[in-house]
């Protein structure tokens, strides 16, 4: 699968922003446990490079992934959030 990064650094108010995009991910899955493989494929979005590290994302952090209706949303989760659970309605 060739993977096409489309990067396009603008500024928005204080933020940069970053076009990319989606590529699709083939997941292979059984429907029953001896059964033969099936595929699917997926959405998926990939975010790496020197610029999360630059608004504070380091590998190891656990993030937070806020959904709303054509918007997603990564926030760096603090310490002290990372004890407490987290219902997905």
């Amino acid at each position: 699968m060739r993977v096409i990064n489309e990067t396009k650094k603008t500024t928005k108010g204080d933020g940069k922003v970053k076009s990319i995009k989606i590529q699709p991910k083939f997941r292979e899955y059984r429907r029953f446990r001896f059964g033969p493989c099936e595929r699917q494929v997926v959405p998926e979005i990939r975010l790496s490079g020197f610029w999360l590290a630059e608004l504070g994302f380091f590998e190891g952090m656990r993030v937070l992934v806020v959904v709303g209706e054509g918007r997603i949303t990564l926030e760096l989760v603090n310490e002290r959030e990372e004890g407490e659970s987290v219902s997905m309605a």
